[in-house]
């Protein structure tokens, strides 16, 4: 047997010799493949705490940060995202501080700001941008005179074996109903140059998956996506639309996650040379039994509650 052995290996070895390079078997392309978790929200509508809703259950925040914990237990290398309208469409600045608290707390790594976000004026939401993780490519706001943007255009971020390259834009259509007050002080430009430009700087980073926090609503969305095939992923908002299934334009997956923030959108992809190969999606729907009340933000309730109670004290309603 061993001289079968020997003469096996030889041949082995003359073949490799004299096998041009280009010709040796490159490494199996299973090692290009990536798999990541994308956790994304949209349209919380004011909702910090849980709601007693048979026919429409939301948990708001208090319960959405502690089902976001457990998905992190299972997997610290998940991406959080979120589409804004966080807020409410009517002005509260008292609520708007204790959401910001709450989302700090829960730690995005996006947002994309919406419309409603404007509802406590430019100057109270600069306060707050500091405090998120906000990204958009095409939104100006006016400040002490001066138009500008003080969030990035993009972030870059790893998670894992995949380096993400997120950026947002808000359609200006969004405004249309709004006070002249709110429009004058907030400069929309046109998305689709804002989008391919930063989709060009996306690419030269060598970023593997590009996904666009979007707050236009579904139609220009499907639009956006046509227009756009290098966008892996497009996580909408606005619309309040709740895809289930996700909607596949081109490569491109759109994915949104309903009304009133009751919804959490866990997508599993697995990247291919780029591309997403796979991918499956799911919600969580949190309610008022389940699952149990994050701590810090049941503080924060119990602050909110005061601090508006302080507010009317005194006041009479006959």
């Amino acid at each position: 047997m061993r001289p079968i052995i020997i003469h096996f290996f030889v041949i082995v070895i003359i073949i490799l010799f004299f096998m041009p390079i280009g010709v040796i078997p490159s490494a199996s392309p299973e090692t290009n493949v990536k798999k990541g978790q994308v956790v994304y929200t949209n349209s919380l509508n004011g909702n910090l705490d849980y709601c007693h809703c048979p026919a429409s259950p939301n948990g708001g925040l208090v319960k959405r940060a502690t089902a976001i914990q457990k998905l992190r237990n299972n997997n610290a290398n998940l991406l959080l995202c979120s589409t804004g309208d966080f807020f409410t469409y009517s002005p509260d600045p008292i609520l708007a501080k204790y959401i910001v608290k709450s989302l700090r707390h829960i730690d995005y790594d996006a947002i994309c700001m919406g419309d409603q976000e404007m509802t406590v004026g430019t100057a109270a939401f600069n306060r707050y941008t500091p405090r998120l993780p906000f990204v958009c490519a095409n939104l100006q706001m006016r400040h002490n005179g001066k138009w500008i943007s003080p969030w990035k255009p993009y972030r870059v971020i790893r998670k894992g074996s995949i380096t993400y390259g997120i950026t947002g834009i808000i359609h200006p259509s969004v405004f249309k109903y709004y006070q002249s007050s709110i429009k004058k002080t907030i400069r929309t430009g046109s998305p689709a140059p804002s989008l391919e430009k930063v989709i060009d700087t996306l690419k030269a980073k060598n970023v593997d998956c590009i996904i666009l926090l979007s707050h236009s609503g579904i139609e220009h969305d499907r639009k956006i996506a046509k227009n756009n095939p290098d966008i892996s992923i497009i996580i909408g908002g606005h619309s309040q639309t709740l895809l289930d299934p996700p909607e596949k334009v081109g490569n491109t997956i759109i994915v949104q996650a309903g009304a009133g923030g009751a919804h959490i959108g866990v997508l599993d992809i697995t990247l291919k040379n780029g591309t997403v190969s796979r991918h499956n999606n799911r919600f969580i729907l949190p309610d008022d039994r389940q699952p149990y009340d994050d701590s810090q933000i049941r503080k924060l309730i119990r602050k909110y509650k005061k601090e508006v109670s302080g507010q009317y004290k005194g006041l009479r309603f006959d």
